[in-house]
């Protein structure tokens, strides 16, 4: 006996945006979202960090730079502990839960060319040479705050 096909009426198909889409992925892909309705991207995580940092010199305004950038994640309840959270905060120790998360939460700023975790790593590594961070032997995804970095958190009133 053959197969009987039951042919069904085509629907109107709904238009959706690319941010749509991206919406629908983050809901179905991500589990470390705010709620159901609201993704980190979407959130006031992700303009709060980028607010600008005042600089003594020229007394100009700038953009942070990706060590402050976690900084402030890590002071902020929305991020810590589901995007960062502190490994040992006596040792200002912490660690990078979702760092895909952090590095499309970094990309956010600015409609530059996208940055990989690989080139935002090494732009975290460039400030051990700074005195912002420290590196942490044998750990992955693990960083040390330096000096500068300790001074800005406190400015932060973490």
């Amino acid at each position: 006996m053959g197969h009987q096909w039951m042919v069904q009426p085509m629907l109107p198909i709904q238009t959706m945006t690319a941010q749509d889409m991206e919406s629908q992925t983050m809901l179905s892909q991500r589990p470390w979202m705010i709620s159901q309705t609201q993704t980190f991207e979407n959130s006031d995580l992700a303009k709060e960090p980028f607010s600008k940092v005042q600089t003594s010199s020229r007394r100009k305004e700038r953009e942070p730079k990706n060590w402050e950038f976690l900084m402030r994640l890590l002071v902020n309840p929305l991020a810590n502990p589901k995007i960062i959270r502190w490994e040992d905060k006596d040792q200002a120790t912490f660690r990078l839960i979702h760092p895909e998360v952090i590095t499309q939460l970094w990309n956010a700023r600015s409609t530059k060319t996208n940055v990989t975790y690989k080139n935002f790593a090494r732009g975290l590594r460039y400030h051990y040479t700074t005195g912002a961070l420290v590196a942490v032997c044998e750990r992955q995804l693990v960083y040390g705050c330096g000096p500068k970095a300790l001074e800005f958190l406190d400015k932060l009133g973490d």
